[in-house]
């Protein structure tokens, strides 16, 4: 029997309640041609019965034992996988129809084979609903640039060469929330990526979510940061950067001090640029109009990119 020609792999724990709506989501899509390899990273709830309930014979359950966490259930997910391609879905997000059917469509009309294929995404934190990644240059083709500055992947919009992603080991287990980024950073030094940009992923941000928890992405944050450090901050203005989008994070999320700290770090890093002096003034107003004026500013430049 022929191979699929894509893979898709669903990391997941303790998501009895919401694991199906995802599996159904992959299994409504326009392209048929894959098989859905669904991770159990030792769930403690109904999970497994949840997943066994879809009877497709495209779904293959894949249990773990012992609780390893998302970057090592997809990389369970990657080595079990018969796909060419793997794309990656997560169990509390879901697909639109022709997500894949998009990103098989974009695959074969590159010009220069990509090493990996993403799609825009709807993202919902309960306070707003936002499409991203906002458009702007960089986003395909050759994006190291781009993730060098931050990351604008998310893994349920990602589909990749599964040889590739091999080669360079798969997720890192040390990063989480952050392993997305760190994963597609390394990936993209071996060729161009493709963008769909259209928002084919509804990415619903649950309260017990990783990417929810500050104290873990401030901490995966330096962790990136430390590991890339020689192309992500060569120069005092490029680590100014990334000391100014921590801090900035950590104001939005109503961890001042900790933000402020970081911000100053940007600001002594580059004491002549009035962006850090202005975010760290800022940072001393409530969090919630901290967010409100760096979200406003944020979208009119990416406003003012993409009609550059």
């Amino acid at each position: 029997m022929r191979p699929p020609l894509v893979s898709v792999v669903i990391p997941v724990r303790n998501r009895a309640g919401l694991v199906e709506a995802s599996i159904r989501s992959v299994l409504a899509q326009t392209y048929s041609h894959f098989e859905l390899v669904v991770v159990d990273d030792a769930s403690e709830d109904a999970t497994a019965e949840a997943i066994r309930a879809v009877t497709d014979p495209r779904v293959r359950l894949v249990r773990r034992s012992l609780r390893g966490g998302p970057s090592v259930a997809r990389n369970d997910g990657l080595a079990a996988a018969r796909g060419e391609w793997v794309a990656f879905q997560d169990s509390d997000d879901l697909w639109l129809p022709e997500k894949l059917e998009k990103q098989v469509s974009a695959l074969y009309a590159s010009p220069v084979p990509p090493v990996a294929v993403y799609t825009s995404y709807r993202r919902d934190d309960g306070r707003s609903l936002d499409v991203l990644p906002r458009l702007r240059p960089g986003l395909d083709g050759d994006v190291t640039p781009a993730l060098l500055r931050g990351n604008f992947i998310t893994p349920q919009t990602l589909m990749v060469r599964r040889d590739l992603a091999l080669q360079i080991g798969g997720f890192d287990p040390a990063m989480p929330p952050l392993e997305d980024w760190e994963f597609a950073l390394r990936l993209s030094r071996l060729g161009p990526f493709r963008h769909v940009a259209e928002p084919l992923v509804e990415y619903r941000l649950q309260a017990d979510s990783l990417s929810t928890k500050v104290d873990l992405f401030q901490a995966s944050y330096k962790k990136v940061m430390a590991k890339h450090w020689a192309e992500m901050c060569p120069t005092p203005a490029q680590e100014a950067w990334h000391w100014a989008v921590l801090g900035s994070r950590l104001c939005r999320e109503g961890r001042t001090r900790q933000g402020r700290f970081y911000l100053g770090r940007a600001w002594k890093r580059m004491p002549g640029d009035i962006r850090y002096a202005g975010a760290w003034v800022l940072s001393w107003l409530p969090s919630s109009l901290f967010r409100c004026i760096t979200e406003s500013v944020g979208r009119q430049a990416s406003k003012h990119m993409k009609k550059e």
